[in-house]
């Protein structure tokens, strides 16, 4: 899914992967980038190239639970 733009992810909409685990809420949408809100973890970024699809209410991604260590960014990259 092509995001235009990605500002119209809502920030505070729960995040699950495709096999319907949530992972957190949307924190804030930085560019090409959104940052996880996570409850007693770091926070971190995922690419919205990642998004599978978002409403108000729900953002999937495109991935399942078991790869999310492998996509995790610290960070925004430039």
């Amino acid at each position: 899914m092509r995001l235009d733009p990605v500002h119209t992810i809502p920030v505070g909409a729960p995040i699950y992967t495709e096999d319907g685990e949530q992972i957190g809420h949307v924190r804030e949408v930085d560019g090409a980038f959104l940052k996880v809100d996570v409850a007693l973890q770091p926070d971190y970024w995922l690419p919205t190239s990642a998004v599978l699809s978002y409403t108000a209410e729900r953002v999937t991604l495109a991935f399942k639970r078991d790869e999310l260590g492998d996509r995790k960014l610290a960070r925004p990259e430039p």
